[in-house]
């Protein structure tokens, strides 16, 4: 069970989801949050997604500033060729061909296609948290996306202060994390099963000096990864 209390924010913005009521468009993000403490107790345990056909993403930040987040993920198919891996003679459909061919990228047809680094954090793979391309994060503050598992192969998250783009220039950018092939035998460490959730907790390097007046340039953020099990 988790440490933490549960509150529900009844907002302007939550009232348009309930009543349809015209409100001004919220400036941060609305929903479910939790509460915490900068140190997660030892004995805390990240619960599944609940549903056995998604995966669920948490968001968390346990610095003393506001965060900017922003996430990406890729379905994993690849059925024109954007992914390829390299190329070579044998991935050319024409045995006479003068050159080598792209190679596609392996399961893009079945949507186990594992991106890298590199293009993981391509723009067109940046995708909504809770209806926003970019949210940010108060301190102490969480808050859950839930993804279906066949919209989902490789994800990444990067984050950044305020000051910053975090599209452009973050401070910080995790991933690439995949979701496991349920067709293999076992998971292998790092890949997120559908019916679990990942959460990734935004922390200060730096965490004495997290929130000092005019010391904010000494936060360093950096993420740390859970997986449910």
């Amino acid at each position: 069970m988790r440490s933490q209390q549960y509150i529900l924010f009844i907002s302007c913005g939550v009232a348009i989801i309930l009543a349809g009521a015209t409100c001004p468009p919220p400036t941060r993000p609305y929903g479910i949050f939790f509460t915490s403490t900068d140190t997660i107790p030892a004995d805390r345990i990240l619960p599944s997604c609940g549903d056995p056909n998604a995966i669920c993403i948490s968001f968390h930040n346990q610095t003393n500033i506001p965060v900017q987040v922003a996430l990406y993920y890729h379905n994993g198919y690849d059925r024109f060729g954007q992914y390829s891996s390299g190329s070579s003679y044998e991935c050319c459909t024409n045995p006479n061909s003068p050159v080598p061919c792209p190679c596609d990228c392996d399961g893009g047809q079945i949507g186990e296609c594992k991106l890298s680094r590199d293009e993981i954090f391509r723009v067109t793979n940046l995708q909504a948290i809770i209806g926003l391309q970019v949210i940010t994060l108060n301190p102490g503050i969480a808050v859950l996306e839930r993804v279906n598992c066949r919209d989902i192969k490789t994800m990444g998250v990067s984050i950044a202060k305020e000051d910053r783009d975090v599209l452009t220039n973050p401070d910080w950018r995790e991933g690439p994390i995949y979701r496991d092939n349920p067709n293999e035998q076992g998971i292998l460490p790092g890949e997120v099963p559908c019916g679990e959730t990942i959460e990734f907790r935004i922390i200060d390097l730096n965490r004495a000096t997290a929130g000092v007046e005019g010391g904010t340039e000494l936060v360093d953020l950096n993420i740390e990864v859970e997986i449910s099990e």
